[in-house]
């Protein structure tokens, strides 16, 4: 069964994004926010969005509380430890449209120790497409491996899922339709000890 977020808790983020989207557009600097170039297609990323110093952000009007009850409501979904470190890019908010593709990648990690963690939840999605591609492959064995088979999850709106970014590599399915995909994401360096724990990762 799917565990979906409250749409009174997703929504006032929904329609701040649509108040505000076109003006971050024609400005991306002035809202922190930047196009990535190394994805296919259109998409727009506001990143550290949990730090107090991203004044631009900040500024704007966000809905941070109901930021901070889906980190909350996910940290403890997923088992990430409440002191957690924020992992690079922090949480984000990702607007795309019609056509965008994210490439296969793996995220860094800072050490041996940790893993690059991200709790992702869509708020907002297309009508086709858009869903996560997570890539696995045999066991592990201490060592990145090269992963050799995609799982694609057929996510709902508002279903959160995890994805252990230094540890797969991992895309998404094409999106298509009229309706912008967004994604909330927040990133942590968890502990592999941690993830271990918790059948995440295999010791």
């Amino acid at each position: 069964m799917s565990i979906l977020l409250n749409k009174e808790v997703t929504s006032p983020i929904v329609d701040w994004v649509s108040n505000n989207i076109e003006s971050a557009k024609k400005d991306p600097k002035d809202f922190g926010a930047r196009q990535i170039s190394f994805h296919l297609g259109y998409v727009l990323i506001f990143a550290q969005l949990q730090s107090p110093t991203n004044k631009q952000f900040h500024g704007k009007g966000f809905p941070m509380q109901s930021l901070k009850r889906i980190e909350a409501e996910l940290k403890e979904l997923f088992n990430i430890p409440k002191e957690s470190k924020y992992a690079s890019m922090g949480t984000l908010l990702a607007y795309s449209e019609k056509g965008y593709l994210c490439r296969v990648h793996r995220d860094k990690t800072p050490d041996d120790e940790h893993c690059h963690v991200r709790l992702n939840v869509l708020i907002s999605k297309s009508e086709i497409g858009g869903n996560p591609i997570i890539i696995k492959g045999g066991l592990y064995f201490g060592k990145h491996e090269r992963c050799v088979y995609p799982i694609i999850t057929s996510v709902e709106e508002n279903e959160p899922w995890i994805c252990l970014a230094s540890e797969f590599e991992h895309s998404t399915t094409l999106q298509d339709g009229e309706t912008p995909r967004i994604m909330i994401s927040f990133g942590y360096d968890v502990p592999r000890k941690v993830l271990e724990e918790h059948g995440y990762l295999k010791t």
